[in-house]
């Protein structure tokens, strides 16, 4: 279950919004368009609530999540850390662009995107989601992998061990 690039790039009313917006969507255009593209997905799932195969994924997200770029100032100068403040603003200009392409995107295809995605902070939310949650990044298919996600980011404490019985003789009973 991967709600992957192949996936947005193949899928009938997404790729053809992704090919013909290349320079969000595509890899030699846009730095973040694995990212933008798995948005795109999440937002267009999002709409279709629980006609969404995706929605109790989607249905399980945190709705607090935000980029530290968007704290207040002030919480951002707290940092005392003069990179991080300069990368902090120079990603809080980054993401509004991306968001107000993001917006044109959305406004460009009222037929397959209702208005109420049109929304800076659900875009916010989303993207946000993405970004600390995909796995893959720079891999032939960056992907959302909602079981991997919910094993990495629980609320509820879990411990995953893998051993290799060649070397860890002592583990098997």
């Amino acid at each position: 279950m991967l709600l992957s690039l192949d996936f947005v790039h193949s899928h009938s009313v997404l790729g053809g919004v992704v090919r013909e917006n290349p320079h969000m969507f595509h890899k030699d255009r846009h730095d973040d368009w694995e990212q933008l593209s798995l948005a795109l997905a999440m937002l267009y799932e999002y709409q279709l609530t629980t006609d969404s195969f995706w929605f109790p994924y989607l249905n399980l997200l945190p709705l607090d999540i935000e980029f530290f770029c968007n704290w207040h100032m002030e919480a951002i100068r707290a940092t005392d850390d003069i990179i991080l403040i300069e990368e902090a603003l120079i990603y809080r200009r980054d993401i509004e662009k991306e968001w107000l392409d993001m917006k044109a995107v959305l406004e460009a295809y009222p037929q397959h995107f209702s208005p109420e995605l049109v929304d800076r902070s659900l875009f916010m939310r989303i993207f946000a989601q993405v970004c600390s949650r995909c796995f893959g990044w720079g891999l032939p298919s960056t992907s959302m992998i909602p079981m991997a996600d919910n094993l990495n980011h629980s609320h509820v404490t879990c411990v995953n061990e893998t051993i290799n019985v060649k070397f860890h003789k002592d583990f098997v009973t």
